[in-house]
């Protein structure tokens, strides 16, 4: 019986699902792999420990090796259009004061845009403008002993989701909620209430009154001018 030499394996880190562009890599998405040694012509990364916290410098897809030349060193940014993936533009928003949310824990991750407006009688309403937006830069301009709150962000968007927001700018303020990258669900659409267009209505014509004729009676004989 004709017996199969062992097969060498060597560890292997890669990540779990298709990771964008940009996007910091969380333990959840990286897994250690076993792979042949004789396949191996490359270095790639063996732990977690290597690549957690580091943003993806390309596309990234589930079962993919992770090499360190994909992704970026530790506290590396780079330039927006690096950062960006297809289809997608830089935006820039202003949003209401983010205190006590170090920039570092916000920077590559996902966030949700919360829109406020107020009417006439006081009250507020809120609905979500877009969802799932990755941030790649903030207003960093605070430093370690005085911190300053996050009033700018640099988000990587669709055309359709920088329509709605620009829309929501005109209308209320801008307010960013940190998402768990765990949670991919969508909350359904809401259609926000649209400004009324009121159209003025013209004044009726006036009614042409016939005039009866003027008559003028001279002796007997009745005239009509």
């Amino acid at each position: 019986v004709e017996r199969r030499a062992a097969v060498t394996t060597v560890p292997v880190l890669v990540v779990t699902k298709s990771v964008a562009k940009g996007t910091a890599l969380e333990a959840s998405m990286l897994e250690v792999a076993q792979w042949p040694a004789h396949l191996k012509g490359f270095e790639a990364l063996k732990a977690p420990e290597a690549a957690v916290g580091r943003l993806a410098r390309i596309d990234l897809y589930a079962g993919e090796p992770l090499l360190d030349a994909k992704l970026r060193q530790r506290g590396e940014r780079g330039d927006l259009n690096d950062q960006l993936g297809v289809g997608e533009r830089a935006l820039s928003v202003r949003v209401n004061d983010i205190l006590g949310v170090p920039v570092e824990d916000i920077l590559g991750q996902n966030v949700d845009l919360l829109l406020t407006r107020r009417t006439g009688d006081s009250a507020a309403s809120s609905l979500p403008v877009a969802e799932r937006v990755r941030v790649l830069a903030v207003n960093d301009t605070g430093s370690a002993d005085r911190p300053q709150p996050i009033r700018m962000l640099t988000l990587a968007v669709t055309p359709e989701q920088a329509a709605a927001i620009e829309r929501a700018r005109s209308e209320g303020t801008l307010t960013v909620l940190v998402r768990n990258p765990r949670d991919e669900k969508l909350s359904p659409p809401v259609v926000a209430p649209s400004r009324v267009e009121t159209t003025p209505v013209s004044s009726p014509r006036p009614i042409a009154i016939q005039e009866a004729p003027v008559e003028l009676i001279v002796g007997s004989e009745t005239v009509t001018p």
